[in-house]
């Protein structure tokens, strides 16, 4: 099954898609091994666009998106604990870029679906564990050093703070309703200690220099303006 999914983006070596292209192999994979496979395929061909349309279609409960967190957080795993290896770039040139689109994808997709299907979200414990899953690979990419690799500036909303995320996302919070937004921020409790442990801020991280600068986040919005730490500027965007 995966074999057979995987085979057309094998003969296809140039072509650029969304999402929703890639849910057949997403759900075809069986084990960590295929998770890899799919990522390389996605980190060559995915356009980044894809996820909000994913979701109006099929809900935060799809497992396709489920399975593409859980990849990413694999591989980070195996990055972490075997940072020097080459082999890393092979597979997967791009994992930030990867990770924050995801991460991007998910955050928007909160401000363009129905009300009914944010409050159905609020309260269902299997379409949060998509989210869970999102706020741990959240957390990586901001412990991860970030080397060389270039991330488009319409993502940079992606290394504030989950809190800072929540509170910018979550529509329900302008209607008087915040149970969304504070369930959201409140999965930081849950799962942010153990992260923390698993992967700890690297050197030149963002979550690294926010700590050493003493900022809640790296992005100070001012006026509506938003200034970048120099620090950060030169880590995130040179090589």
């Amino acid at each position: 099954m995966f074999l057979k999914a995987a085979n057309e983006f094998y003969l296809d070596e140039h072509s650029s898609l969304d999402f929703t292209k890639f849910e057949v192999l997403l759900l075809s994979c069986s084990n960590e091994t295929d998770l890899l496979l799919a990522l390389h395929y996605l980190d060559l061909h995915w356009n980044g666009e894809g996820v909000e349309d994913h979701v109006r279609a099929k809900g935060y409960d799809g497992p396709a998106l489920l399975k593409f967190a859980l990849g990413l957080i694999y591989y980070w795993e195996l990055r972490f604990s075997k940072p020097e290896r080459k082999a890393w770039r092979l597979l997967i040139s791009r994992p930030f870029s990867l990770s924050i689109k995801l991460i991007h994808g998910m955050i928007v997709s909160l401000q363009g679906v129905d009300r009914a299907v944010l409050d159905d979200l609020s309260t269902s414990t299997t379409k949060l564990a998509v989210w869970a899953s999102i706020l741990k690979l959240h957390h990586i990419v901001r412990s991860a050093s970030y080397l060389t690799e270039r991330v488009p500036e319409k993502y940079s909303d992606v290394w504030k703070s989950w809190h800072s995320l929540c509170l910018a996302y979550t529509p329900l919070a302008n209607h008087g309703d915040t149970k969304l937004q504070q369930m959201l921020i409140s999965m930081e409790d849950e799962y942010l200690p153990a992260m923390y442990k698993r992967f700890p801020p690297q050197e030149e991280s963002v979550i690294d220099i926010e700590e050493k600068s003493g900022e809640d986040s790296v992005l100070d919005i001012i006026d509506g303006n938003i200034n970048i730490n120099l620090k950060l500027l030169l880590t995130l965007c040179t090589g």
